[in-house]
This record gives C-alpha cells, structure tokens and sequence, in this order.
C-alpha cells in the first residue's frame, strides 16, 4: 500500500496511473484539473483521471473544472470526442470520494472489471451526459452524493456490440440526491432517465437495484425513454424512504413509469421546495466537513446482500432534522435552436437485436460497383450493423456501433470502425484506418479486419496512449513478433490459421494485448504504415 499526493494546478494534464498496490490511497484533494473534449483550440483533456489495474485504490479529490460545452445539441458535443472525468478499469474494488465536478460529460466512469466500487460524498454540477456510467453492469454502490444537473442520472446500458449480463449484479444508490436537467438532443429540450437500462435486450440483462433515502427530481415529465425507468422499477429489490420530485408544474402523465413502493411522489412547487431544502442541507453538510470519508466507519450503509427472489428489505433509519436555508434558484436552460438529426450512440438508444456473431469476412466487391451511402465528405453510422460505401471525395467515415462493412471510395479516406468487429475497405487512394482508442479494435469489443491494404494506406493509432505506467500521452513502438510484456510495444505478426497478418497493442506491464486489429492476408508492413 502507498500514498500518492497530488497538489496544484494540473490543468490539462491528465493523471494516469496504473499497478498500485491493493489499498493504496490517491491523495488529490489539494489537487485541480481542467476536464475538455474539443481539441480544436489545441488543448483537450477528455480524461483527467485515470486509474487502472489497482485493486482496492482509493481515490480521493480534489475538484475537476469541466469545459464541455453543455448547451450545443448532444451529437455535436459528443462527435467533439466520447470523456468522462474520472475513468477506472481493471480496478476492483475502488472507492472514488470527495470530489468537486463541474460541467462535465460523464462525471464518474466506472468500466471493466471494477466491481464493488463505492462512489461517496461527490457533488456534480451539470453533467451532459451521465452522472455515473456502469455500462459493464458491475456491483457497487452510489452513496451521500449530489447530482446537480445531469442529462441522466446512472447509465448501466452496455453496448449491442460487447454485450454482458448484470442480471446477477447488484447496484445500490443510498442518500443520493440526482436532479435531471434538459438540454439540447435532437432538436427539443429534454433529458434521459434516472436510471438508463440496456436496449438492446429490453432490461434482461438489468442488475438488481436498491434505493434508500435517495432524492430523484425531474424537470421534464416526456422526457426520454419511460422505458428504462419501467425496466429500472421491474429490477428493484429494495426501496425505502425515497422522494420522487416532478419540479414542474405539469403533472406526471397517466402513462408515467411511476416508481414502485417505497418512494413518496411531489409535483409542483411543493416538489422545488422539497428539492431546494434537500440540496441547501447536502451542501451545508458537506461544506461543515460532516461528510463520512472511512468507508469502513460508515453506519449508515449495511453489507450488501444477495439478491433473493423475494427480498425482505431491512428498514433504514429517516434523514434526520434538516435546516431551513434560504432557497436558491433552480438555473433555467437556455435553448438552442439548431436540430439534431443524428441517433445517439450511448444515451437512451431506441431497442435494437442483439447483433448475430461476427460473420467470417467474404470478399466484397471493388468501388464503383456499389452506389455510395451519403452525399458529402462525411459520414457517420448508427447503432446498427451497417454496410457504408464512401464516394469519390477524401470520405471520412465513422461506423459507431454494430458490425459494420466499410467501404472506401476513390478518395484518399480516413476510416474509423469504432465499436464493433468491423470490416473495412478503403478502396482507391491512400487510405487511413483510424483507431481513437483501445476498444476501436480489441477481443472484448470486437476486432477490426482490414480488408485491402495496400501501398500508401497507413494505420493511425497515435490517439491511444500506449503507456499507462508514465504520465502524459506515449506512442507505440512497432516490435515484429508477440509481446514480450513491456508496455508501447505495438507487435506484427502472421496468424497462418487466421490467413491474417495480427497486430497487437501492449499499453501496460503484462503480456496481455489492449488493442488488436487483424489485416487479411500476410501483409509486410513497415514503420511508414503507421501513424504512431
């Protein structure tokens, strides 16, 4: 176990760690980072903090100073580039606390392999997207936090193409105060849910959820996807001394998911009351320094139990008296006009089928045999498995979700794949296959093959960091052969039972690959087929 202080200014300097010892504590609370996707201005910072293989680590803040536009429509905010200000994976047990986060995308991303998390003691203001994504479905809990302005609240919707099942999973949400605040999607002003749930299967693979004295308000009541909070109270198996707050003054509809046993519902102004007094008391708490911060020393949360078929929740102790502050304005959005006509990739996507197994890539026919898909330059796809054939101009395409078939044109493209195994085409022209980060193209999510490489094509993976042992962002090295387990090794090799050249990304201390992407054929490639 160490103790790793971090003090000062970090700016756009994310910080990176990874390997700790089981326990060691991460000590930024004198600590501030600035949180940026766009890196138009030269400057992003879409991840500033980053913790990964550290079982048990302790997390402590410290305040993350969001830059992400919070009033442009959601597609166009998140094509800037996917963030979250705090990401951990591979990081079992990890317990994230004390954090100031404002305007962020994603406040808090717990991803592989980080089950049992705790999440305490976080005030969020004004997150466009979600308040806590779990898109893994990992067991953990949400306690004694502020949510102040969120598009959705917790997000466990894994994607259709790297699938998992978290009906077996528990999550908990103690104390947790979650405000949904509309923003700008698809032309209107709305928000998500407070609980978004997989689409994909329509909730099968849902955790089990527990609620206790936690406070959810709402300002929009046809707001996205009733669906989810149905699928959210099917899935409850504890409920106890709940508010549910409609902050406007239109009543919830007749068709409305309303919450099940458990929760107290308020509408109108006596719901904003409620919400002000509650928030007022959280801050005033917290600022006062009566937050818990020894997860071990808190009472007022009990073991987590396995879920039963026919739970019998234990009742939990009432909030006690609360203060009479002043009551603070709730902020009014303001609305943008422009009309969004894309889908959206991870907030509350319409019910797609669970994608068929990766087909084995068939020869596709050369460009120009197929009509070309859109118009224009660029070209970005939906959460469906698609078949997309550039044109004559340098296309730049975006497959997003689902196992996509991507063709190049005549032009000189750049092509990313995104999740999914994909297959890819860049036709005429030097083309550019271009890989965002490690899940582009690795076995959990699905392996890219590149269909026709050749003379003048390159791969570009300069965006991923390919060592998360040091800070500030490294390139990969190419090395021929398999890994040998140090990390920035990008290594080629020939699978003759594949009939595939491999190439392999190693972006930590093992002998386990992150990234990997498959060429057809026995390709020799070079240092000058890469974007480093």
């Amino acid at each position: 176990m160490s103790i790793i202080t971090l003090e000062g200014d970090y700016g756009y300097s994310p910080y990176k760690i990874s390997g700790l010892d089981e326990g060691s504590v991460i000590d930024a609370a004198n600590a501030t980072f600035i949180h940026d996707n766009d890196d138009s201005d030269g400057e992003s910072n879409p991840y500033p903090i980053m913790v990964y293989d550290s079982p048990g680590v302790i997390i402590e803040g410290g305040t993350i100073e969001g830059n992400i536009d919070q009033e442009s429509a959601w597609r166009s905010v998140y094509d800037l580039g996917n963030a979250a200000a705090i990401r951990t994976e591979d990081t079992p047990g990890v317990v994230i606390r004390d954090w100031r986060i404002t305007e962020t995308w994603d406040a808090i991303r717990v991803s592989w392999n980080s089950d049992d998390f705790l999440i305490e003691n976080v005030w969020v203001s004004d997150a466009r997207d979600d308040a806590v994504e779990n898109d893994r479905l990992l067991s953990g809990t949400i306690r004694d936090s502020l949510f102040d302005g969120v598009y959705a609240g917790l997000s466990i919707d894994p994607s259709s193409s790297s699938p998992v099942d978290g009906s077996d999973q528990t999550v908990t949400m103690e104390g947790v105060l979650l405000r949904l605040q509309p923003s700008l999607y698809k032309g209107e002003m709305t928000h998500g849910s407070f609980i978004k749930t997989d689409s994909a299967t329509d909730g099968e693979v849902t955790p089990n959820l527990r609620f206790i004295d936690c406070v959810f308000a709402l300002e929009v009541v046809e707001h996205r996807s009733y669906r989810s909070m149905f699928d959210a109270w099917d899935h409850t198996i504890q409920s106890s001394g709940n508010v549910f707050l409609n902050l406007s003054d239109t009543p919830l509809p007749d068709d409305y998911p309303m919450p099940p046993d458990g929760w107290e519902v308020l509408q109108g102004q006596e719901a904003r009351d409620y919400w002000e007094k509650a928030r007022a008391e959280w801050i005033e708490r917290h600022e006062d320094g009566e937050a818990p911060s020894d997860p071990g020393s808190e009472t007022g949360l009990e073991p987590e139990p396995q879920p039963e078929p026919e739970p019998d929740p234990q009742p939990e102790p009432e909030p006690g008296p609360e203060p009479e502050p002043e009551p603070e304005p709730e902020p009014e959005p303001e609305p943008e006009p422009e009309p969004e006509p894309e889908p959206e990739p991870e907030p509350e996507p319409e019910p797609e089928p669970e994608p068929e197994p990766e087909p084995e890539p068939e020869p596709e026919p050369e460009e120009g045999n197929a009509n070309p898909t859109f118009r224009g330059r660029s070209f970005k796809g939906d959460d469906s498995d698609e078949s997309i054939v550039g044109n004559d101009a340098d296309n730049k395409i975006d497959g997003r979700n689902g196992l996509d078939h991507i063709r190049g044109g005549a032009g000189d493209d750049v092509i990313r794949g995104n999740d999914g195994a994909d297959l890819i085409w860049g036709g005429g022209g030097d083309d550019v296959a271009y890989y965002a980060r490690e899940s582009d193209s690795r076995a959990s999510y699905g392996i890219d093959t590149i269909m026709d490489f050749e003379t003048g094509d390159r791969i570009d993976v300069s965006a991923i960091d390919a060592n998360r042992e040091i800070s500030l962002d490294q390139a990969f090295e190419i090395v021929f052969g398999e890994v040998s387990g140090t990390p920035g090794e990008l290594a080629i090799s020939f699978d003759s039972e594949l009939g595939k050249t491999v190439i392999s990304g190693n972006v930590d201390d093992d002998l386990d690959v992150e990234f990997q992407l498959y060429i057809e054929g026995d390709v020799a490639l070079t240092d000058n087929d890469f974007i480093l």
